[in-house]
């Protein structure tokens, strides 16, 4: 019954696991997730061949290569530990354990052949992740370093070179969390009908906030959805900010 929960729980992971990543709107975060998940895709796999080649190697009485290798003495944590040992140095393509029969052969000809698939799809991932989460890191960097230039060259007094800075980077931090619609191009292709109901979506709630609108809303629902889409914009201040 435990064996049965544990594989349904297994089915479930990437279902769970796509949620998880649908659920987070940050980019960073998003891909700091992607970065952990392929990591313990990595531990998992290199788990399962460890314990399979354990087992094939303690199968056969005395013709292993348990029984060949001075881990025959060791804990079960010990062999263990030495087996993932050897199922990660089979992914870089290296052996540090020979086989001692020819299905410890044969495993060890498939572990090299699917292990070097694996292994570099999983690096090539793990690669585009990191550098895409250090150009973010990169791009904001340098975005403010050339507002801190040109208000040096400018020459522009000190309190409101702060003040700018400070909205500049409470903007950034706010692009974080909410993506500009004006930056996502799919959205410019999309029929209007359905932008009217985005806005809507958007809008209504801060717009409800006022009986003005609660009302015309009850008396005019194109209406109100029409104020939505044409007529609200946002704007992003920082702490002591000017907005009109």
């Amino acid at each position: 019954m435990i064996r049965t929960v544990r594989l349904l729980r297994m089915v479930r992971a990437p279902v769970l696991s796509s949620q998880l990543s649908e659920s987070i709107m940050n980019e960073e975060l998003m891909l700091v997730s992607h970065i952990l998940k392929i990591m313990a895709l990595l531990l998992g796999a290199a788990h399962l061949v460890a314990c399979a080649w354990y087992g094939l190697g303690s199968a056969e009485a005395g013709a292993g290569w348990v029984h060949a290798s001075p881990v025959r003495d060791s804990g079960l944590w010990s062999r263990y530990v030495v087996s993932l040992q050897w199922t990660l140095s089979m992914f870089l393509g290296e052996t540090l354990i020979d086989s001692e029969s020819l299905r410890e052969r044969c495993f060890a000809v498939a572990i090299l052949f699917f292990g070097f698939i694996f292994s570099s799809s999983l690096v090539s991932s793990l690669t585009t992740a990191m550098t895409r989460l250090q150009m973010l890191s990169s791009q904001q960097s340098v975005h403010m370093t050339q507002l801190r230039r040109f208000l040096v060259t400018r020459r522009i007094s000190r309190p409101l070179a702060l003040r700018v800075q400070r909205n500049a980077h409470h903007i950034l931090l706010e692009q974080k969390q909410n993506v500009p619609e004006a930056s996502v191009e799919l959205l410019k292709i999309i029929s209007d009908p359905l932008k009217v109901e985005i806005h809507f979506e958007i809008y209504s709630d801060l717009l409800m906030a006022h009986p003005l609108f609660r009302c015309f809303r009850s008396t005019n629902p194109a209406g109100i959805r029409k104020v939505c889409h044409t007529c609200v914009t946002i704007a992003s201040l920082s702490a002591g900010g000017i907005l009109f």
